[in-house]
């Protein structure tokens, strides 16, 4: 089967996928049952999961606040629901090792307080399970999963401060450690693994938005500076595919016509350079990447409609 790396945005109304070769879009499934806010991980098998989001079940006396948990089949183009996460919760963040999937750390979606709890999926069993406490209650995290270990980088904790530390999980040793932090501290940032490297992007701390970015060695825990992305945003996607790193959409301050400044979501495309190890503008604006999370996914661009 022909299949390719394609970036795949995922929000309320369907999942797109972007082939940035050729510059075409495709619908891989429409995604109506998908809530806002959600958080999507793509596995090392290539499986797409969907987790939480902002649902609430105004039917249910017990459990107002779902965390629901999809599953795509890209060839069907449907939706499997999964057993809902026992523990509501947003500003979260995915791993995995093995066969098991990761949920760590966020705000509870009751009481608005930091996380410092552990969901562990079997994606064998189909079940739920709670797991080793990582050191520090955080929200707005990234994690990242390699060579077996799953690595919660910065974020911010409930006193306000937005952290620098990041903390590695050996699940087979049920045990965390504090490995090298990075340079700047930050939250709601974006992060992947680029030929071999962690690079996180943007984000935001008590100086306000950050355009700063870094690149951290796995083999001698240090981490180094990467060029800037050229404007300061928060929450943006960072997604390598196809050997390439892109960035989508995010959050930067905008002035309104009334002069008055204000958050605003952008949707727009950018690549890394490699050669000229600089930024540059893609698209300006892609509209289906509005509100949508996004990873990279070998699909097959024949079997899809093109949009």
């Amino acid at each position: 089967m022909y299949a390719k790396d394609m970036i795949l945005m995922i929000n309320d109304t369907a999942a797109v996928a972007y082939d940035s070769v050729e510059n075409e879009c495709a619908l891989v499934a429409m995604a109506e049952q998908i809530p806002r806010n959600h958080v999507s991980f793509i596995s090392a098998k290539n499986q797409l999961y969907v987790v939480g989001g902002l649902f609430v079940d105004d039917d249910s006396k017990d459990a107002q606040l779902q965390c629901y948990f999809y599953q795509l089949d890209p060839i069907s183009a449907d939706w499997t629901a999964l057993p809902p996460m026992p523990s509501p919760r947003c500003l979260f963040a995915m791993g995995e090792c093995d066969n098991f999937l990761f949920a760590i750390g966020g705000k509870d979606l009751q009481t608005n307080e930091s996380l410092d709890s552990v969901m562990c999926y079997d994606t064998d069993k189909l079940k739920w399970s709670e797991t080793k406490k990582p050191p520090l209650r955080t929200h707005g995290h990234c994690v990242i999963s390699q060579y077996g270990m799953i690595y919660s980088i910065g974020g911010k904790t409930d006193d306000g401060k937005h952290i620098n530390k990041m903390f590695v999980y050996n699940h087979k040793k049920a045990e965390w450690k504090e490995v090298a932090g990075m340079k700047t501290a930050r939250s709601m940032f974006g992060a992947v693994v680029h030929k071999g490297k962690m690079i996180v992007v943007g984000g935001v701390n008590e100086s306000g938005l950050l355009n700063s970015c870094e690149a951290y060695d796995f083999g001698t825990n240090k981490w180094e500076a990467f060029p800037d992305f050229p404007q300061e945003r928060s929450s943006l996607n960072v997604v390598s595919s196809g050997g390439a790193l892109f960035t989508l959409g995010g959050y930067t301050i905008v002035e309104t016509d009334d002069k008055e400044c204000a958050p605003t979501e952008l949707t727009d495309i950018w690549q890394y350079e490699e050669d000229k190890k600089q930024w540059t503008g893609l698209i300006r604006e892609m509209r289906y990447a509005a509100g949508a999370s996004c990873v990279s996914m070998r699909l097959n661009p024949t079997k899809m409609p093109k949009l």
